[in-house]
C-alpha cells in the first residue's frame, strides 16, 4: 500500500471534492488494515452528528491507527472516557463476531456502505451509497476478501450493505438462517466480483440484535467451507 498511498488519497479526494465539508469517515479500522485479508466488514454509515469532516478524515487517513470498535467511547456524554473505549454494546458485538472467526478486531478492514455521518439511517440515499462504492471498489481491490460481513441486511440497497451488494452484483442466495430473534434472519449471498468469488454474510443490524449466543457460528463456518471448496 505504501507505494500507492498518494494516488489512493488523491483519488478519494477527487470523488468527494464537492462533499469534503460534510462530517464522515472512510475507515473504521486503521489505515494499516488496507492490505490483503480474508475479511471485509461493512456497517451502514457513521452514526451521530458532528465529528470530523470527510475532507479532514481523508487528509489524516494515512496516519490513522485507531479502530472505532476498540478505541472510541460511544457511551459517555463527552465521548472521551478511556474506560468506555470499545465498551458500547454495538462495539462488543463486532468484537465478538470477529473473534468467533479467529479474527482480531484490530486487523480486519472495517468501513461503512455510506461514509457520510447521519443521525437517522432514513437520511441515507442511493446516490450517496453509489458514490461511496467507488472507494469500496478500490479498497476491495486491495483487501481481496473471501468474505464480506454486512451489518444490517434489510432489502433496501440504499440502507443495507448486504442489499447494495446484491443489487450491484446479483449473485446467488445460498442460505437464509434463523437469527433466533423474532423474525430476524442471517442471509448468505455468493457473488462474483471481477471473476473472484466472494461470500457476503448479512446480519441483522447490531444496534437491534445481539448476536452472542444466537448466531450459530459452526453452521456459518460449514457454509463458508462449502463455498470455498466448490
Amino acid at each position: 500500500m505504501n507505494n500507492s498511498n498518494n494516488e489512493f488519497i488523491l483519488r478519494i479526494k477527487e470523488f468527494f471534492k464537492n462533499e469534503s465539508v460534510k462530517p464522515g469517515a472512510i475507515l473504521y479500522s486503521s489505515y494499516d488494515t488496507l492490505q490483503k485479508g480474508a475479511y471485509y466488514l461493512l456497517g451502514i454509515n457513521p452514526g451521530g452528528s458532528g465529528g470530523n469532516s470527510l475532507g479532514d478524515h481523508i487528509d489524516n487517513l494515512p496516519r490513522q491507527t485507531e479502530n472505532a470498535y476498540l478505541d472510541e467511547d460511544w457511551i459517555s456524554p463527552g465521548g472521551k472516557d478511556p474506560q468506555c473505549f470499545g465498551k458500547a454494546p454495538y462495539q462488543k458485538h463486532i468484537q465478538w463476531l470477529l473473534g468467533s472467526f479467529e479474527q482480531p478486531t484490530r486487523e480486519v478492514c472495517a468501513s461503512n456502505l455510506n461514509f457520510f455521518r447521519t443521525k437517522n439511517v432514513q437520511d441515507i440515499t442511493m446516490e450517496e451509497a453509489s458514490q461511496c462504492w467507488n472507494v469500496h471498489e478500490m479498497m476491495l481491490d486491495i483487501v481481496q476478501p473471501q468474505v464480506i460481513f454486512a451489518i444490517g441486511n434489510a432489502e433496501n440497497p440504499a440502507k443495507s450493505a448486504y442489499a447494495f451488494i446484491k443489487h450491484r452484483y446479483g449473485g446467488r442466495v445460498l442460505e437464509t438462517i434463523k437469527a433466533n430473534h423474532g423474525n430476524y434472519s442471517i442471509k448468505i449471498l455468493a457473488i462474483q466480483r471481477n471473476g473472484t468469488p466472494i461470500l457476503v454474510i448479512g446480519f441483522p443490524h447490531f444496534s437491534r440484535y445481539n448476536p452472542e449466543g444466537k448466531v450459530n457460528i459452526n453452521q456459518l463456518k460449514e457454509v463458508m467451507n462449502k463455498f470455498k471448496n466448490n
